[in-house]
């Protein structure tokens, strides 16, 4: 991994770390760059974090140093996250005799860069299985990336469904809430935007923003530019996103690129109908009308047509809630993703070693 900020891709490796730490592998992540927040995380699981403070840019020393770590630690499959690692990843897994090699895609990864593209293209050749975690992020490795199809394997993230439930607990009228780092792909700007038409014709509506990062002065000047001080609520970043979420009436993403949001998983999971950008694999998650609306980026108007036309339905918010609960238990369980990887880490150790 690059290294362990807080967002949707450290957390599926936690995830991913945590139930595989009673399965027999003997498990370590080497962060490329920077550890971060969830690195405590990964140590509580009994897994070691390996630092390598490598600077941006392609490293053919880091390179070295991961083929070094692997050929020490008898490693007999690397899995790399995101196209850096994987560069760095695959390289020194082919140096060090590394018999498995996966990669995860957890975005569509720049198919409008001729180099980016080519580049993820000869990585594939030398990788066992590309793991898109969206049919959308699949097609890009398919039909732009050219990925030998008998490679990719798509694995949807994955949610406790347990820890992210229901609960009978004081709801928030007329509510809105958004998890999401504070940061210009989340596009935030056009949530408030949006959140200022619905003010104008629900003046007790709010919004509240769950995270943090480098938006955050900016989201608050346009607040107050837009006159919506009393209305939107900025919680920082919370270990209690679980129970918060329940409370609220609409989840929502303004999101201009996704792959699988892993808040939008833990919204539906709880129950919270979602208002979401058409990117990435939010479509594939909603499947809008069923678990709630999707309408297309950057439109302020659109975006506060969908909030008020749930806000005033709670009727249907409740049947979205409901609906978009059972679809995660049924395809996005932290338990379906760990055995789809179990059964590919598996099946690819099988035929190298056997």
């Amino acid at each position: 991994m690059t290294g362990l900020q807080i967002g949707g891709l450290e957390r599926v490796v936690i995830n991913l770390v945590g139930r595989f730490r009673d399965s027999g592998y003997r498990q370590f992540i080497v962060c490329l760059e920077t550890g971060g927040p969830f690195a405590d995380e990964i140590a509580k699981l009994g897994a070691n974090v390996i630092v390598l403070g490598k600077k941006p840019g392609m490293s053919w020393r880091t390179i070295r140093q991961l083929a070094t770590l692997f050929r020490q630690e008898h490693v007999q499959i690397v899995h790399t996250h995101n196209p850096p690692p994987h560069f760095h990843g695959v390289l020194a897994g082919l140096l060090a005799g590394v018999p498995v090699r996966v990669h995860t895609k957890h975005g569509r990864n720049y198919p409008h860069m001729k180099k980016r593209v080519l580049l993820n293209r000869v990585l594939s050749w030398f990788t066992d299985a590309i793991v898109p975690v969206s049919d959308n992020a699949g097609t890009v490795a398919l039909e732009i990336e050219k990925v030998n199809p008998k490679k990719v394997w798509r694995i949807w993230n994955g949610v406790d469904t347990e820890l992210y439930r229901p609960q009978s607990t004081v709801h928030r009228p007329q509510s809105i809430a958004t998890v999401a780092r504070l940061s210009p792909e989340k596009d935030q700007q056009t949530m408030l935007l949006a959140f200022r038409l619905v003010v104008d014709q629900l003046p007790a509506a709010r919004l509240v923003f769950i995270g943090d990062g480098p938006c955050l002065p900016v989201l608050r000047d346009t607040t107050a530019k837009l006159k919506l001080t009393g209305h939107v609520e900025f919680l920082g970043a919370r270990n209690d996103v679980a129970a918060l979420l329940p409370e609220f009436t609409v989840f929502t993403l303004s999101s201009v690129t996704e792959g699988i949001s892993m808040t939008l998983l833990e919204a539906m999971a709880c129950g919270v109908p979602i208002v979401a950008t058409d990117v990435g694999g939010n479509r594939e998650i909603v499947q809008p009308p069923a678990c709630g609306l999707i309408v297309p980026a950057r439109d302020p108007q659109a975006l506060a047509t969908a909030y008020l036309e749930l806000l005033r339905d709670l009727a249907r918010c409740a049947k979205m809630g409901a609906a978009g609960r059972q679809r995660v238990v049924e395809h996005f369980s932290l338990e379906s993703m760990v055995r789809q990887y179990s059964d590919l880490y598996d099946e690819l150790l099988k035929r190298k070693i056997a």
